[in-house]
């Protein structure tokens, strides 16, 4: 397996849980490439806040290198609902593991919201829409080439000859 640079964009999302007054949500969403569970992410970014919306567009993208041991991790997604005088509430997530991402295939799929707690286990929790793709990233080539001979060339000096 070798290294490859994973290309993701955050779309959009929609049919979002509600978790302000008002019936909307300030989301914005995480996106991790990490081992899984709870061990320590490889990388992680954060798109931007869309205030008062249960169906955002984002339109944000990230790229990863990965080497062949993160190539084994889980691509995480997580929308949360930032909230200024507490702590950001999970909204649902998706975990897509690394092995089943195909290289060189585009990928433009919605994806179902997961509760990250049992509170919200039974609820529908909207969907994630996302764009990605693995490419290899493949080593150098090396090009050789061997002159053997020349024929019939340009007589450029005084002799007749080159």
């Amino acid at each position: 397996m070798t290294s490859a640079k994973l290309h993701v964009t955050v779309v959009s999302a929609k049919d979002l849980r509600a978790a302000d007054r008002g019936g909307k949500s300030d989301p914005y969403i995480c996106v991790t490439v990490g081992p899984g569970g709870h061990e320590t992410p490889y990388y992680t970014h954060k798109t931007r806040t869309i205030k008062k919306t249960l169906s955002p567009e984002f339109n944000e993208s990230f790229d990863y290198m990965l080497d062949p041991k993160q190539r084994r991790g889980v691509l995480s997604i997580e929308v949360f609902d930032e909230d200024k005088y507490s702590t950001d509430e999970s909204l649902g997530k998706v975990e897509i593991p690394m092995h089943t991402i195909q290289p060189l295939e585009q990928y433009d799929v919605w994806h179902a919201l997961v509760a990250d707690d049992d509170e919200h286990a039974s609820e529908d929790l909207g969907e994630v829409h996302l764009s990605y793709k693995l490419e290899p990233k493949l080593p150098p080539a090396l090009l050789q080439i061997e002159i053997r001979r020349a024929k019939d060339l340009i007589a450029a000096d005084s002799g007749g000859t080159s």
